[in-house]
Parts: structure tokens; C-alpha cells; sequence
């Protein structure tokens, strides 16, 4: 079997941006389509049905309790020889006066969980697990011990992530429509699915390690020294190591 979450709480309704809707809604077409996924869940914002292309994808709402619910099912279901993949979008925090280690933001001002333990939740999970992590300071998940994984992020845990600059551009049934990603996520769902949501065909197979290498080298936040003075490092763990969908 074949598990899937895609979780971005989106805080609320001025921070909850367009490209955290594109990106769950990305995700979801390829694991299921491509990949034929056999249970996907998503946890989205405030419950509401992820709006991507032409299509409408239920979730539920992405709170502290809905998560700690998911992982707790989960881990009585899974078994050894089952794979789960987690895809993170949205906000993550550094420490501050309030929360005292690094976090995922959840739907909430003050709702997030802390990557201690949503490393706990991912340890729980018996099976083969790929977790990509896109939002600010995620690397800080490299901190912490998850047993059979492979990790990736969009940045490391003192630096923030960032959106496409070049938005894309699709045709569907004659008309036009325009799409913003993060900008690591982009690259690597695009490879995994051997093309970019505007159609652009590229080179593909199901090797994390592989999507990770694209998206790190097409990623303009990651070059050298970064664009326009931001910099985001993808990071991959552990190396050496490889899995696939």
C-alpha cells in the first residue's frame, strides 16, 4: 500500500497564499495519477477543498488535532512493506519567545507543531518514509533521528524558502491561467512527474534522490549565491541513500 499526506495549515486568511493551494493540489495529481497512491490525505488550511486546475480536491483542516489524529491511525494501519510520503507547504517558524524550537505552522495565529514531534509522529510510522518538507527553516527536521526515511527540504533551518519567480502558464480547454509554486516543491514534483504543470516535458524517473538533485540545480533561490540577495539551501539526508515513489 501507498500512503500519502500533503499538510499546509496556512495560519489564516493573509498568509494562507495562493501557491500553498497549488502546491497540495500538484502534488496530489501526480501521486495519484502517476504514481496511483492508494490513500492520500489532505489537510489544508481551514478545511477547504483544494481549487487546482480544473478540479476540486477535498481536505480536512489542518490543526494540531487533525494531525496528531492522522499519524495516530496511520501507525496502527501501515505496515513494513508499505511506503508513506509526507509533502509539507506552507510556514515553518524558527525559536522565538513563545515556542522554543523549531516548527510547522498550522491553521491557527498561534496553532504549529513542534519538529520534535512531528518527528516522534513520523517514528511512529512503520514503514518506508519520504518526507519533503518545503516551508521556512525546514531543514531543522535533520536534527532529529527518523528511522527509515529519506528527507528532504527546501532550505536549512536557518534559512527561509521562496516562491517561483516566473509564474505557469497553463492552457485548459482554451483557457488561460496563471500559477505560482514554491519554488524547490515546483522542481521536484515537476521531475517525479516527467513534466511541468504547463506541459514542458523533462527527463523523469521515480528516484528521490534524483528529484532532488534536479530541483536543487533548476531551484534560482539555490544558486551559488543565491537571487535578488535570498539564498535557500535544498538539503537531502541521508546521503547516500535512496528510495522511490
Amino acid at each position: 500500500m501507498k500512503y500519502a499526506l500533503l499538510l499546509s495549515g496556512g495560519i489564516d486568511k493573509n498568509a494562507n497564499k495562493t501557491r500553498y493551494n497549488n502546491d497540495l493540489g500538484f502534488a496530489y495529481e501526480v501521486l495519484s495519477s502517476k504514481y496511483s497512491f492508494d490513500d492520500i490525505k489532505v489537510l489544508y488550511y481551514d478545511g477547504s477543498d483544494i481549487k487546482y486546475l480544473d478540479k476540486k480536491i477535498s481536505s480536512s483542516i489542518a490543526t494540531f488535532q487533525m494531525v496528531d489524529k492522522y499519524f495516530e491511525n496511520l501507525s496502527h494501519t501501515v505496515k513494513p512493506e508499505d511506503t508513506f510520503f509526507i509533502l509539507v507547504s506552507n510556514h515553518g517558524s524558527e525559536p522565538d519567545a513563545h515556542v522554543d524550537e523549531y516548527n510547522i505552522r498550522l491553521y491557527g495565529k498561534a496553532a504549529h507543531i513542534k519538529m520534535s514531534y512531528f518527528s516522534d509522529l513520523l517514528n511512529n510510522i512503520n514503514c518506508k518514509k519520504i518526507i519533503v518538507l518545503g516551508q521556512c527553516h525546514s531543514g531543522a527536521i535533520l536534527s532529529y533521528n527518523i528511522t527509515n526515511s529519506i528527507i528532504v527540504t527546501a532550505c536549512s533551518k536557518s534559512e527561509k524558502s521562496y516562491f517561483t519567480k516566473d509564474k505557469q502558464n497553463i492552457d485548459i480547454n482554451g483557457e488561460m491561467y496563471s500559477y505560482e509554486y514554491d519554488e524547490f516543491l515546483l522542481h521536484f514534483v515537476s521531475y517525479l512527474n516527467g513534466s511541468y504543470p504547463n506541459g514542458n516535458q523533462i527527463n523523469y524517473d521515480n528516484s528521490i534522490v534524483n528529484a532532488f538533485n534536479y530541483a536543487k540545480t533548476h531551484d534560482i533561490w539555490a544558486a551559488p549565491n543565491g537571487f535578488c540577495g535570498c539564498k535557500e539551501t535544498p538539503m537531502i539526508f541521508p546521503k547516500g541513500v535512496d528510495m522511490s515513489l
